[in-house]
């Protein structure tokens, strides 16, 4: 049977998007039980640009359809289909960006197969069966999902949660250019390019309140400490369930993964939800005045502690220029 994997890979105007990145090292790490090529389908008028984007990645070959526009899911649906119908591949994965996310169940249903959307994890069987992992019921539950009848497997994965691919020699993969009818139903007429501010996704340093806080105006306290640090305010669920936080600033299953080089946690608990968009951390700071929080088993320095009486020091530390040795 075969066991090839086919990825949709993003190209904008700043190159090959993270995510796309993040599917080739799943991928490569996928491959490893039962064998299998992995290929790539993109959206690029420029091939040149391409092949330097693409060098030195383990991709056997790239499908590239330059006549699609990349923000036509109907369109380039077409052309993912199409390449299916030439690979036979058993998995494909698409990022769960908002493109992705429009663009998979097109494909799902042209392929009459099943689409599990914003995994958080994938394994695969020494068969070649994709265990398709995401949180159900609002994440109190992690469920293994796997498609036994029909092929390609097909998931969306949530960005971010996933280790990037490291780029290997100086090979680059074959591309082979094809074109499909399209409809034309939308015209580009004019492209300005949105300036985003940086999410907490983004951050290298990340102060993170949790149902400890007790106020609103506490979280006052608790950002000046991360502009201190020189980073930026995160929080778990609870409060933005509570109102006092908007949704952006919530990590977790349910919220943004991120993989700070330092996260501070502030009366977190650590519910199953919260680890799972905080593995990535390199550095786990916790502090909690519950000796059996979940946080500990995760943090690289636990503090048992009242954080009213942990988040001054630090502050009145750092606004000293003391050191923490």
């Amino acid at each position: 049977m075969n066991q090839d994997i086919l990825i949709c890979l993003e190209v904008n105007e700043n190159g090959l998007h993270p995510s796309s990145l993040e599917l080739i090292g799943k991928a490569l790490e996928l491959t490893q039980p039962c064998g299998g090529n992995i290929f790539g389908v993109a959206f690029a008028r420029n091939t040149e640009t391409l092949s330097e984007e693409l060098r030195g990645l383990p991709l056997r070959k790239v499908y590239v359809c330059p006549a699609c526009r990349t923000f036509d899911a109907q369109e380039c649906a077409a052309a993912v289909v199409e390449c299916v119908r030439l690979l036979d591949p058993s998995v494909l994965l698409i990022a769960g960006t908002c493109f992705g996310r429009a663009m998979a169940p097109r494909v799902a249903v042209a392929c009459r197969t099943g689409l599990t959307a914003d995994c958080t994890e994938l394994e695969r069987t020494p068969e070649g069966g994709l265990i398709q992992i995401r949180p159900a019921f609002g994440g109190d539950i992690m469920a293994r999902i796997v498609t036994d009848h029909t092929r390609p497997q097909m998931a969306t994965v949530r960005p971010g949660v996933m280790q990037s691919c490291a780029r290997g020699g100086n090979q680059v993969p074959e591309l082979c250019v094809f074109n499909i009818e399209t409809s034309g139903r939308i015209d580009l007429l004019d492209m300005q390019p949105l300036k985003l501010k940086a999410g907490i996704a983004e951050q290298k340093i990340l102060v993170a309140a949790g149902r400890g806080v007790k106020r609103k105006e506490d979280l006052e306290m608790l950002e000046h400490l991360a502009e201190l640090m020189g980073g930026a305010l995160a929080c778990s669920r609870a409060l933005v369930e509570k109102g006092l936080l908007p949704h952006e600033k919530q990590i977790g299953l349910s919220g943004a993964t991120v993989s700070p080089d330092l996260l501070l946690t502030c009366g977190i608990s650590g519910s199953v939800q919260f680890q799972a968009g905080v593995r990535r951390a390199k550095a786990i700071i916790a502090i909690n005045s519950d000796p059996e929080a979940k946080i500990f088993d995760l943090a690289h320095i636990p503090i048992l502690g009242d954080l009213y009486e942990i988040v001054p020091k630090l502050i009145d530390r750092l606004e000293k220029k003391e050191s923490f040795d």
